[in-house]
C-alpha cells in the first residue's frame, strides 16, 4: 500500500495530553524497529476481524501495550507472532471506497481493506483533526436531515465507533496516543465496518443539541485542542474534591441497582445468545434516563479542562469498580469477567481521545461512553458493585508476587528486607509483560495508569459530606480509596496466573 512510511513513523513518547498514560522506560532502537515491523506487517496483511463471528484482531493492541510497558524487541516480536497465528488475511475488497459510495458498504467487513485505503490517503493528505471531524463526529456522518427526509439510512459513524465492546475506540486511542496515522486509519476503517449496535445509546438528539444551543459555535471554533498538551494540576492533585452538588457516576450506579427492571431476572439477558443487543433493544430508554442524570456539562463549564478531567476520573473509578468489585464475592474466587474487562481497558484512552474532540463532542462522547458501560454491566447480569468492609479487608492493598522456589535473601543493610517487592506494580507489570493473553497487559496498564493518577485518594474521597435524606448513594462508596486499582490488578493477576513466576495460565470468566 502507499503511504506506509508516513503512516508509521517512530512512535511518539509524548502523548497528546498530560492526562494520557505515559510510557515506562525500556525504549531502544531494537524495540522500535521490532514494533514498527510488526505494525506495518499487520497493516499490510491482516484483516481487522479474525473470522466471520467478527472476533477482533488484537495484535496491535498487544504490542503497543507492552511497548509502552517497556518490552524489548524480542518480546515485541514474540508477542506479535503469538497473536499472528489467529489472524485472517487482509484480502482485497470488491470495490474501492470513495466519498461517492462511502455510505454504501458501512457495516460490511468485506470492505475493510477499501475503507483502510480510503482513510489512509485522507489522513496523510488532510491530517487527523480534519478527518476525525469529517468522518467520525460531524453531524452529517451521523444524522443527516436530508438523508432522513429521503428515507436513506443514517451513517451513525459515532455509534459504530462506540460499538463492538468499544474496540474501534480502543484502536483509535492507540493511534492517537502514539502518533501513528496508520493505526488511526485502521481504527476508522474498523468503525466503518462495525454495525452500530449501540445506536439507541447515541441518539440523534445528542447531535441536534449542538445546533439548537445558542453560542456554542463560538466556543467550538478552534477548540479541538482542549486538554492537549496541558498540565492539569487540579486533575493530578490529591486534594479532596467535593461531589456534594453533583450526581456522580456512583450515584447513577446506585439508581440502576434499585431499578428491578434492570435486574438479570427481568432483562432475560443471561438466557440470551446476545445479551448486550437484547439490553440495548429493550432497555435503552431506561439506561439513557439514568446516564443523563450524571452531572456533565463540558460546553457550559467556565473551566472545561477541569470539567473533563473530573469526569474522566469518575469514569476511571467506575470501570474499575464494575469490573473489580463486580467480580469479587466473599469466599469465592475472583470472577475476571471478559466482557466487563473491556470497560476498564477502554477507559485508558478517554483523555487521549478527548484531546482531539471539541467540547460539544466530548459531551457526547463521555455521556455515550457511560451509557454503554451501564448497558454492558446490565447485560452481564448487573453484578453487585456495592463495596463492603470485607472487600477492603480481604483484598490485598500491597500484593506480592508468588516466589515459588525462587527465594531471594536480601543482603545485610537492605531497607525493609522482609518486603521483597516494595512497589507491587513492578512485579505486576513484569508478569503481565510476558503473559500470552493480550488482554492481561492491557488491564494492568490501565489499572497502573489510574493508580499513578489516583492512588493517593484517601478513604472517604467519594463520600458526600452532607447528603440529602432522600439521596440514593452507592453502598460503601465511602470505603473506597486509591488502593482500589492495585487490589483489582492483584486479583486479575492471581486469576489469570503469574506465568513468569511459574503459575499456569487460566481463563477469563465468560
Amino acid at each position: 500500500m502507499e503511504f506506509v512510511e508516513a503512516l508509521f513513523p517512530v512512535p511518539t513518547r509524548f502523548p497528546p495530553s498530560a492526562l494520557s498514560p505515559h510510557a515506562l522506560p525500556g525504549s531502544s532502537p531494537e524495540a522500535e524497529q521490532a514494533l514498527l515491523e510488526a505494525l506495518k506487517h499487520n497493516y499490510q496483511n491482516n484483516h481487522i476481524f479474525q473470522n466471520d463471528k467478527r472476533f477482533h484482531n488484537h495484535a496491535v493492541h498487544h504490542i503497543l501495550a507492552i511497548y509502552a510497558l517497556g518490552a524489548n524487541g524480542q518480546l515485541l516480536s514474540e508477542g506479535y507472532k503469538n497473536d499472528g497465528s489467529t489472524q485472517r488475511p487482509l484480502g482485497k475488497s470488491p470495490a474501492p471506497i470513495s466519498d461517492i459510495n462511502f455510505a454504501d458498504h458501512l457495516g460490511d467487513g468485506k470492505y475493510y481493506q477499501a475503507y483502510l485505503e480510503f482513510f489512509s490517503a485522507r489522513l496523510v493528505s488532510e491530517g487527523v483533526d480534519k478527518i476525525l471531524e469529517d468522518y467520525l463526529y460531524s453531524k452529517d456522518v451521523n444524522f443527516n436531515d436530508q438523508e432522513e427526509a429521503n428515507g436513506s439510512r443514517q451513517l451513525e459513524m459515532f455509534a459504530r465507533f462506540m460499538s463492538g465492546f468499544m474496540h474501534p475506540l480502543i484502536h483509535t486511542g492507540y493511534g492517537l496516543e502514539f502518533g501513528l496515522l496508520g493505526i488511526v486509519a485502521e481504527a476508522l476503517a474498523q468503525s466503518a465496518v462495525h454495525r452500530p449496535t449501540v445506536s439507541a445509546l447515541v441518539p440523534k438528539s445528542y447531535f441536534d443539541e449542538r445546533h439548537q444551543s445558542n453560542g456554542i459555535s463560538a466556543v467550538v471554533n478552534g477548540a479541538s485542542t482542549l486538554l492537549r498538551n496541558t498540565t492539569p494540576k487540579t486533575f493530578a492533585s490529591a486534594a479532596p474534591q467535593s461531589w456534594d452538588s453533583e450526581v456522580s457516576v456512583f450515584d447513577v450506579l446506585a439508581f440502576v441497582i434499585k431499578d428491578e427492571s434492570l435486574a438479570a431476572a427481568s432483562t432475560g439477558a443471561l438466557e440470551s445468545e446476545d445479551p448486550f443487543s437484547m439490553v440495548v433493544k429493550t432497555k435503552a430508554d431506561t439506561i439513557l434516563k439514568y446516564s443523563e442524570m450524571w452531572s456533565l456539562d463540558v460546553v457550559g463549564s467556565t473551566n472545561p479542562d477541569q470539567e473533563v478531567a473530573r469526569k474522566i476520573e469518575e469514569l476511571a473509578w467506575a470501570t474499575a469498580v464494575i469490573y473489580g468489585v463486580g467480580g469479587w464475592r466473599n469466599g469465592s474466587p475472583f470472577r475476571a469477567d471478559f466482557v466487563l474487562m473491556h470497560l476498564l481497558t477502554s477507559s485508558l484512552f478517554l483523555p487521549t481521545i478527548c484531546a482531539y474532540f471539541p467540547p460539544h463532542v466530548i459531551q457526547i462522547f463521555l455521556r455515550s461512553y457511560f451509557s454503554v458501560c451501564i448497558a454492558v454491566w446490565v447485560a452481564q447480569g448487573r453484578p453487585s458493585v456495592e463495596i463492603t468492609p470485607d472487600f477492603i479487608s480481604k483484598t490485598d492493598s500491597f500484593p506480592q508476587e508468588p516466589v515459588g522456589d525462587h527465594v531471594t535473601t536480601p543482603a545485610n543493610g537492605t531497607l525493609t528486607p522482609k518486603n521483597l517487592t516494595p512497589n507491587p506494580w513492578l512485579a505486576i507489570i513484569q508478569s503481565a509483560l510476558v503473559h500470552p493473553d493480550n488482554h492481561v497487559c492491557k488491564v494492568q496498564r490501565a489499572l497502573g495508569h489510574w493508580s499513578r493518577m489516583f492512588g493517593g485518594r484517601p478513604q472517604g474521597y467519594w463520600a458526600k459530606s452532607s447528603p440529602k435524606e432522600d439521596a440514593v448513594q452507592l453502598k460503601g462508596v465511602e470505603l473506597l480509596d486509591g488502593t482500589l486499582f492495585v487490589r483489582v490488578a492483584a486479583m486479575t493477576q492471581d486469576t489469570k496466573g503469574w506465568m513468569r513466576e511459574g503459575q499456569a495460565e487460566r481463563n477469563w470468566s465468560r
